[in-house]
């Protein structure tokens, strides 16, 4: 689809911390014969050698996959992680005078940066996704450098200028294929998750109380592999007490919206992926945002969620048994009024794909 290779190399160059999001505008441009590549971390932390779940699932698609190591970014006074990232940025610059996209799609956050930085100083077109309710330190910094921002949602809009525009969020083909049920009021089953590498905070809430939460739910949880706790461990073994019980590191594809398929709730944390599609389901959830994310951003994903589903935030501070009761009481109540919510589009991957090929690939 490259139509002038004496300049460079392939199309489009896929960056970014969210690839489930990334994935379904990834498979429709290889479907339609653009030439794709994909860079991320191969590794989940340094803490220990798993591979990263966008590894192992970018390889399922068999889409070419290139590592980069990159600090993250929590605040503007670390100077180490300044250094970290010039190193990154120096990479990504020779990786480019080697083999050079045609465009770089960012999905956002602290992988982004370096990736994004090296592309503007070599005059490679740049497009962004901003998948949260609010503007990230890193998402703000390759905002500036993006000749296009595609937002997901309105409220957003306010801190871009003219080069964005609200399309929503990708959501993948087996997301879509999900039934839509009416949420039930009487919870039986319940789905926990804590984003692709787990939370040790939501993992031990659960094997705290797993006497209680087995005698009145079935529990389907998604442990994560990568915590230093071992919790995967830990809660193999208790899977094998408890027939109520079902655990699972990570789930991808078809085994992922079985379980959706089978859950009243969900209980997890409040990235912006599982906020969206969840809004697009209407599955009712709880949510427990990351204290620590980039401007309190889960908190507010979990916020904008009560105009699309019904849902209840806990603190990670106030994660007890006590308040867990409270929020399925109230989420029991709400659903039993039949509150009318708003709806998600599940059309941005074609929007975002229409945008492309008429602003960079003369489509």
């Amino acid at each position: 689809m490259n139509n002038n290779t004496s300049k460079t190399n392939y199309d489009i160059l896929f960056v970014g911390g969210h690839h489930n999001s990334s994935l379904p505008l990834i498979q429709k441009f290889m479907k339609d014969g653009y030439s794709i590549k994909f860079i991320g971390h191969k590794y989940a932390s340094k803490l220990n050698d798993f591979v990263s779940s966008e590894y192992t699932e970018m390889q399922s698609y068999g889409i070419p996959y290139i590592n980069l190591n990159t600090p993250k970014f929590y605040n503007n006074n670390d100077l180490l992680k300044y250094i970290q990232l010039l190193k990154s940025v120096v990479f990504c610059f020779k990786l480019f005078i080697s083999e050079r996209p045609s465009l770089i799609m960012s999905f956002g956050g602290y992988l982004a940066v370096p990736v994004v930085i090296a592309g503007k100083l070599l005059n490679i077109k740049i497009a962004t996704h901003e998948q949260t309710a609010v503007k990230g330190l890193a998402n703000n910094m390759i905002a500036k450098f993006a000749d296009k921002i595609y937002l997901t949602w309105d409220i957003s809009k306010k801190h871009y200028t003219n080069k964005s525009e609200v399309v929503g969020l990708p959501i993948r083909e087996e997301i879509l294929s999900v039934k839509k049920n009416k949420p039930n009021a009487y919870i039986k089953t319940i789905f926990v998750q804590g984003g692709k590498q787990g939370s040790h905070i939501i993992n031990d809430f659960i094997f705290s109380n797993i006497d209680y939460l087995c005698s009145k739910y079935v529990i389907y949880h998604q442990t994560g592999k990568h915590s230093i706790n071992d919790d995967h461990v830990k809660a193999e073994k208790l899977s094998k007490k408890y027939p109520n019980y079902k655990t699972f590191t990570y789930l991808y594809g078809k085994d992922y919206t079985k379980i959706l398929n089978k859950v009243d709730l969900v209980l997890g944390r409040s990235g912006a992926h599982m906020v969206y599609e969840l809004a697009y389901l209407k599955i009712p959830a709880i949510f427990v945002p990351i204290s620590w994310s980039s401007n309190n951003e889960q908190y507010f994903n979990a916020k904008l969620a009560n105009e699309y589903l019904p849902c209840y935030i806990i603190e990670e501070k106030n994660l007890n048994i006590s308040n867990f009761k409270k929020a399925l009481k109230y989420i029991s109540t709400t659903l039993r009024k039949n509150t009318s919510y708003l709806e998600v589009t599940s059309k941005a991957t074609e929007a975002i794909y229409t945008s492309i090929k008429k602003n960079f690939f003369n489509g």
